[in-house]
């Protein structure tokens, strides 16, 4: 079994709960673009890290990639949250 499986799966499951949580379909296509922005410069910078390295660049690119797509999707929740709730941000 991968060991990046269950983060693949964490990352899926909180993706689609971000796109899913937007408001209108502008809004959950922006989302999306976010999160597979997030990722891809995070596949970009593991890669650059494990530069002389060919054992290290998979494992840290994906790494990061999922990483950084889960902080994507986490702050596209936070900020859909608060364009619904204009009068408490916080909630």
């Amino acid at each position: 079994m991968n060991p990046h499986s269950t983060q693949i799966l964490g990352l899926v499951v909180i993706a689609a709960w971000a796109i899913l949580s937007a408001n209108k379909m502008k809004g959950r296509l922006l989302t999306l673009l976010a999160i597979l922005a997030f990722m891809a410069g995070g596949l970009g910078v593991g890669f650059a890290i494990g530069h002389g390295n060919a054992g290290i660049r998979g494992n840290a690119a994906i790494s990061l990639m999922i990483l950084l797509g889960a902080v994507s999707a986490i702050g596209c929740l936070v900020g859909n949250r608060r364009s619904r709730n204009k009068k408490n941000p916080l909630m």
